[in-house]
């Protein structure tokens, strides 16, 4: 099992015991990526998650409750899935201390996120 762990390039490291993140495509340009500790990684994390995101289009519901599996055949909700994918842009932390919980790497993302908006000048200066 160590063995195995070892072997994961990073992207499967940061999977399955590590941190990585997600943002709109409009809000990727705004993070400072290299100062967060994080660096992106677009298409070799899309490649590993895109099954879920398939799944997460399979199993999700339109406004009348109904799963999109009983409305489209499987290659419909791949292809959505698929254009889903290029509304996300992908980070993996790299540093050597990863936060302790989701809530520590939140508040380092949002730190991050409203010293760019407060530089330039998208937040009022009292924040």
């Amino acid at each position: 099992m160590v063995e195995a762990y070892k072997a994961m390039d990073a992207v499967d490291q940061a999977l399955v015991s590590g941190l990585v993140v997600a943002f709109d495509v409009k809000d990727a340009d705004h993070f400072d990526a290299s100062e967060a500790g994080f660096v992106a990684d677009d298409q070799r994390i899309a490649e590993r998650v895109f099954e879920d995101i398939v799944d997460m289009h399979r199993y999700g519901l339109n406004d009348d409750g109904v799963p999109a599996h009983q409305l489209f055949d499987d290659d419909q909700i791949r292809e959505f899935a698929e254009e889903d994918l290029w509304n996300y842009r992908f980070f993996r932390f790299t540093a050597s201390e990863q936060p302790l919980n989701i809530e520590a790497a939140l508040a380092k993302i949002l730190l991050l996120r409203a010293k760019d908006r407060l530089a330039s000048g998208r937040l009022p200066r009292c924040l």
